[in-house]
Formats: C-alpha cells, sequence, structure tokens
C-alpha cells in the first residue's frame, strides 16, 4: 500500500504542476492584448457555453460567454435572431461566415461604448447520431472594419477633391502602353460615366 500511495502522491503532483504550467502558458495570451483576435468557442445543442480556447481571452464577447452569459444575452433582438436561423440551419451554409456586432462599453461607461464586429464560423463535432457541439471560430474584425470605412471615407474625400478641382489624373500602365483616367466623370444627369484606357 505504501507503494500505490507514493506513486499516486508523485502522479498528483506532476498532474498538478502541468496543469500549472499550461495555465500559465495560456496567461501569456493577455500580454498581446489586441493582436490575438481568434478564439474557439464550444456550444453545447441548447447553445450554451462548454469551453473556449484559448482559456484565457480579453476580448469582451469571449469574457462574457466564458463567464456564463448567452448569446442571446450579450446580442441585441435582432442579432440574436439571425444568429438562431443561422445555427438552425447551419447543415445548409457550413462554409458561410456569420457577422454580428456588440456593443461593448469600455471600462462600464457607456459614453466610451463602441460597436465591435466578429466573423463567426461553425462546425458541429459530433458525439452520436442525435448528440452534437457547436464549434465556433470567432474573430474580432473590429479593425479591419474600421480601416475599410476609412479607406472608403479617403476615397471619396479623393474623388470629391478631383472632382471640384477640375484636374484630371491619368494613369499610365507601361507594360499595356494604355493610360487610364482616374478621375471620375459625371454626365449632365450627375451619373458616374465609366472612363477606360
Amino acid at each position: 500500500w505504501a507503494f500505490i500511495s507514493v506513486m499516486l502522491l508523485i502522479s498528483t503532483v506532476i498532474c498538478v504542476l502541468l496543469l500549472r504550467d499550461s495555465r500559465n502558458k495560456q496567461r501569456l495570451y493577455q500580454r498581446f492584448d489586441g493582436c490575438l483576435n481568434e478564439f474557439i468557442v464550444v456550444l453545447s445543442q441548447k447553445m450554451e457555453f462548454l469551453y473556449g480556447l484559448p482559456t484565457f481571452m480579453s476580448d469582451p464577447l469571449f469574457m462574457q460567454l466564458s463567464h456564463g452569459r448567452t448569446f442571446a444575452e450579450v446580442l441585441g433582438v435582432s442579432s440574436w435572431n439571425r444568429m438562431k436561423s443561422y445555427f438552425d440551419e447551419i447543415e445548409k451554409h457550413m462554409e458561410m461566415p456569420f457577422l454580428f456586432s456588440l456593443l461593448s462599453d469600455v471600462g462600464g461607461n457607456a459614453d466610451t461604448a463602441k460597436s465591435l464586429w466578429y466573423e463567426m464560423r461553425v462546425s458541429l463535432d459530433r458525439v452520436n447520431a442525435e448528440e452534437f457541439y457547436y464549434v465556433c471560430f470567432i474573430r474580432n474584425i473590429s479593425r479591419e472594419n474600421e480601416s475599410r470605412r476609412e479607406r472608403e471615407m479617403l476615397q471619396e474625400r479623393f474623388d470629391s477633391l478631383l472632382q471640384n478641382t477640375g484636374d484630371f489624373l491619368w494613369s499610365f500602365d507601361v507594360e499595356d502602353r494604355s493610360m487610364k483616367l482616374l478621375t471620375p466623370m459625371m454626365d449632365d444627369e450627375h451619373r458616374g460615366i465609366l472612363s477606360s484606357g
């Protein structure tokens, strides 16, 4: 009995040390706040949170889900209804991503709340014929969305500037030996005219 109890004690100590080491490695993700924007969430058939990877993540959505809140509580009614219908028919559009947003109040202040955008891809992990889990790969695309909006706004300003100055901007392609008019042209009814080189 002494040998068996010593072996059990040693294996318990080893397991505790491995678990502690794993948790410390997972905490390293917190140092890169804002750089790592993907995580995996596993949901039950009733869309209850089972677990998420990485274990530690500072993303507002991940933190709310891992603390017991459901998508129904986190999202607004319209986004939740869209997500529910997406999950109900997931086998029809397995490859199609689902985009949604949520309002995140930074520091608990409603004045500093900003909209966070996410892209989610879902696959099914079947345990048996009736039981399965939803495996959700979620990516925070808020920064990409903001930079896309900024590019569109800059392009609109650039087009407006070129229309108002009366200058023409040309692009010359050396390989094709063709010129392309970059300045947007309008007809008398202010419709865009497509220009080709």
